[in-house]
């Protein structure tokens, strides 16, 4: 095999994150859904349930997509994804916040309005069955309605979606994020303007996956960010056409002198509740307690504690380390503390260890 595989599903926000990067990097693969038919075999063998995962070329079967975009980095010889460099740090931050916080939007955009659920639950309980079950309307059903069961009682509560008032923070965070990608876009092809990187694979992903993809977000956020909607297809349509990255140095940011608005509009937003849950999650694992409280638009809300986010982020305390010499990390720091996010890259952790 001279190919790499996804295993994964279209509606999903990871799954298609991966895929942009495979897209960006130019290396061969097939996409395939994982279904009850292949699902056994792939979660033995990957050792995980999650998706996507990716089947490498040597046989490999590995889950974790921004690993996989460093291992994407490793086998085209080239820093495309995380450019070695303070510059190369704000991507992965922002990407982290991509991966850690936002996805919080996409539950609510499927999962908290009637027809964007009634769609996607069909259209996910469809891609899990393989093709000796495809019209087994019963089956697709079951599994629907399993799937939507998951999305509006589980994923909401345990991400603190079920009021209006995080609701509506929810939406307004992600606007505000969007529309600095919006007119980000106006001049420039990628977050690092001719050339891509993590954040764009990222926010690619999440928007052929649910955000111009669910039908609650696509009324309220294409009309407001036609710029970005056009990036999205320029880059995910099928006349879309990419460079041989490999061969363009990434612009660096001057440091010197303000940050691109794009960026100092997302760091801010980042400084605001994005911060308080990583140090709230962080104490809740150092408590060993299950749950933990924000305060969001004025009432406390209730959220799952999870591993996963403080694990991500010691994986990104270990590459800056490992990349960037103390000129650069003092020039980080420097950077992050006037935006209320130099906790995010300092390494004191209550689960795991550099």
């Amino acid at each position: 095999m001279d190919k790499y595989i996804i295993y994964g599903n279209k509606l999903s926000y990871f799954t298609r994150k991966l895929q942009a990067g495979l897209e960006f990097s130019g290396l061969n693969y097939d996409f395939k859904t994982k279904n009850n038919g292949n699902k056994e075999e792939i979660e033995r063998r990957s050792n995980t349930h999650q998706i996507p995962i990716l089947l490498t070329p040597e046989g490999w079967m590995i889950n974790d997509t921004t690993p996989l975009l460093h291992l994407i980095d490793q086998r085209i010889n080239h820093d495309l994804f995380f450019p070695k460099s303070v510059t190369g740090a704000l991507c992965y931050l922002i990407e982290q916040y991509f991966d850690e916080w936002l996805p919080r939007a996409a539950i609510h955009y499927r999962w908290n309005f009637e027809n964007s659920s009634k769609i996607a639950k069909k259209q996910l309980a469809v891609g899990m069955v393989d093709a000796e079950n495809a019209h087994n309307s019963d089956l697709i059903e079951q599994l629907g309605n399993g799937i939507e069961f998951w999305g509006k009682n589980k994923a909401t509560r345990a991400l603190g979606l079920l009021n209006e008032p995080e609701q509506k923070q929810c939406e307004d965070e992600l606007k505000s994020v969007f529309k600095a990608f919006d007119e980000h876009f106006t001049i420039n092809k990628f977050l690092l303007k001719n050339k891509p990187c993590c954040v764009d694979a990222v926010l690619l992903g999440s928007l052929a996956a649910h955000f111009f993809c669910d039908s609650e977000s696509i009324q309220q956020l294409i009309p407001i960010n036609p710029t970005l909607y056009q990036w999205y297809e320029d880059n995910i349509g099928p006349n879309k056409k990419f460079n041989d990255f490999t061969k363009l140095d990434h612009d660096e940011l001057d440091l010197n002198n303000d940050l691109p608005v794009c960026f100092d509009k997302i760091l801010k937003e980042m400084g605001k509740l994005y911060i308080q849950f990583v140090l709230q999650n962080q104490e809740a694992l150092k408590n060993k307690k299950k749950a933990f409280t924000l305060n969001i638009y004025d009432n406390e809300v209730s959220m799952l504690t999870r591993e996963y986010p403080e694990k991500s982020r010691l994986l990104l305390v270990s590459w800056i380390h490992r990349n960037l010499d103390s000129d650069q990390i003092n020039q980080l720091k420097s950077l992050l503390s006037g935006y209320n996010l130099l906790d995010l890259i300092n390494i004191p952790s209550p689960i795991c260890k550099l």
